[in-house]
């Protein structure tokens, strides 16, 4: 029995096999290499999208906020002195607030949730009401002229319109209101006699009547503090 070719086709068969299995291998590959080169493509359309996206909600973001600033029917706010600010806070706070809510009612929750004595942390709050802080805060940017502005301007890192109207009401409503008012009262009726007479007011006259028409234990707390050089503005300071 002759033997001698079989070794010969063994080894034939062998080689072919390999071949074989190299062919699959590089089959194998090629799969990977468009597989990768797939995903590598998708990750960066889909990249590309979420920046798109993110570019439109920014650019929708600043429309509406130009939309809301354009169709403001409340005025700007711009007291040139304390006795301004809080004789017209009040009236300009209402209309304010109606305006806002009226065109984002949810802004009716956010106001009158806010603690005056407690500081409104963006980190604590939801994603939505950080965006309407986040408006109110530009909004007031543009109605607001002189010391108010500066007061928003605390809150201007992160852009936190609900802290920002905590620090303007807190400034604008203390809590010795109704001193306040009694001294812009006051300040009126000497303002209404120097403009009948022509004549000013002494400024002893002027810090009698204001201290007078304190109530204890104000008045005497001021009075306490009072010195030969003190003027009408020292005590309006240590009041309001």
């Amino acid at each position: 029995m002759d033997n001698g070719p079989q070794p010969a086709a063994q080894a034939g068969m062998a080689q072919g096999a390999a071949a074989q299995l190299s062919a699959d291998d590089v089959d194998r590959l090629v799969k990977q290499r468009l597989e990768q080169a797939f995903h590598g493509v998708f990750r960066k359309l889909v990249d590309t999208t979420e920046r798109a996206a993110q570019a439109a909600e920014a650019s929708a973001s600043t429309n509406r906020l130009e939309s809301l600033t354009k169709s403001l029917k409340v005025e700007f706010w711009k007291p040139a002195s304390r006795e301004e600010e809080l004789k017209s806070w009040k009236e300009w706070a209402f209309q304010f607030t109606n305006w806002l809510v009226s065109n984002d009612p949810s802004f009716e929750a956010d106001l009158a949730g806010i603690d005056l004595e407690k500081e409104i942390d963006h980190a604590l709050l939801p994603s939505e009401q950080e965006a309407r802080s986040q408006r109110l805060f530009g909004v007031l940017c543009n109605v607001l002229k002189g010391r108010p502005l500066l007061l928003v301007k605390q809150a201007a890192d992160i852009k936190n319109g609900l802290e920002a109207w905590r620090i303007l009401r807190r400034e604008m409503e203390p809590r010795e209101r109704a001193h306040a008012l009694a001294m812009v009262r006051q300040l009126e009726a000497l303002k209404v006699y120097e403009s009948s007479t022509g004549k000013a007011f002494p400024e002893e006259l002027v810090l009698a009547t204001v201290v007078t028409g304190l109530k204890e234990p104000l008045r005497s707390q001021v009075q306490l503090q009072m010195q030969p050089t003190t003027k009408y503005s020292d005590i309006g300071e240590w009041v309001l």
